[in-house]
């Protein structure tokens, strides 16, 4: 019999968290599950520490893939989703944990309708500093509401705090987008949900990592737009109602503005011409809709719109603040 639960974990360069995050899946109250342990070609000791835990406590629940090559996050949970055989599907990173009762509570929750399940997370920071954090209103609404949602920013759009009811996502994957990676996955899935549910529990431990290596990826801007290409070809609000083409237009708009201010952070040599290309991709429908929709994200669009450079200078003394003790 198939178990309950595929849990999926891509492993690269994590061979120092990833024991913690396995025992925080063969922990879990609920024990029907089955664990996905995808290794992208890491070029750490990550196949040697999962040899060695297996090896000390063999567990027929696990199982061990490997990438030929590295592929990136998307095609490794892509190989993850083609090898699960639970009933429902669930995601972890390897330098996050599961709390013990992830499984058990998420399952508790489920209705009959119920697709695809939304916990809130602890953030755990390096200073030993513990946050909640949940978007979205604790409840259900249909998936189509939720897909809206999620475009809107208003639901997490992250892969790793929700479990699907695998038959609901059948064939749906990540595109090969560096950087950009989730959202496209997670509103295929509530548009294919009959229902969605959140719930208010803090189950997912996520550990943020402050290096500046965790700031070191900015998107290319041909990323971004295939991004976006793909959340209209994956959702066509671009052909829906005006919710729906609202909806969209906030999608697309906080990519770009996203990126801008990855860029900012970051400082390229290429920085105005990447501000530039932002500022062309913030088509003037699309800031005019986000602004009916999402005031405050909308009027920064139209700031970049209008003079990258009083936004960037916007930008910078928000990031001068925000580094105030």
């Amino acid at each position: 019999m198939s178990p309950r639960t595929s849990v999926i974990m891509p492993a690269f360069n994590t061979a120092d968290t990833i024991e913690r995050a396995i025992t925080s899946v063969t922990g879990q109250t609920d024990p029907d599950f089955e664990l996905l342990i995808v290794n992208d070609a890491s070029p750490d000791d990550v196949k040697l520490v999962v040899a060695e835990y297996l090896g000390n406590h063999p567990d027929p629940r696990i199982r061990y893939l490997e990438n030929q090559e590295h592929l990136g996050l998307a095609e490794t949970r892509n190989h993850g989703l083609k090898e699960a055989e639970g009933r429902w599907i669930a995601f972890l990173d390897s330098d996050d944990q599961y709390t013990p009762t992830f499984l058990e509570t998420m399952h508790n929750a489920v209705t009959p309708t119920s697709d695809v399940m939304v916990c809130a997370h602890s953030l755990h920071h390096e200073s030993g500093e513990t946050t909640y954090r949940r978007q979205g209103e604790p409840g259900t609404c249909t998936g189509h509401d939720a897909m809206l949602q999620a475009l809107r920013d208003e639901i997490t759009p992250y892969a790793w705090d929700k479990i699907y009811r695998a038959n609901r996502i059948r064939g749906v994957r990540f595109p090969p987008i560096s950087n950009i990676k989730d959202e496209a996955f997670t509103v295929q899935a509530f548009k294919r949900a009959r229902r969605v549910k959140i719930l208010r529990d803090a189950l997912y431990w996520y550990s943020v990592d402050e290096s500046p290596v965790t700031w070191s990826a900015c998107p290319s801007l041909e990323d971004c737009w295939r991004h976006v290409e793909h959340l209209k070809s994956a959702t066509n609000a671009h052909l829906g109602t005006e919710a729906e083409k609202n909806a969209l237009a906030v999608a697309w708009v906080l990519c770009f503005l996203n990126a801008a201010q990855s860029a900012l952070r970051l400082q390229p040599e290429s920085l105005r011409d990447y501000l530039k290309g932002c500022q062309a991709a913030l088509r003037l429908p699309l800031v005019l809709r986000t602004l009916k929709t999402a005031p405050f994200f909308g009027a920064a669009g139209m700031l970049l719109r209008l003079s990258p450079s009083a936004y960037r200078t916007l930008y910078g003394t928000y990031l001068k603040r925000s580094r105030r003790p």
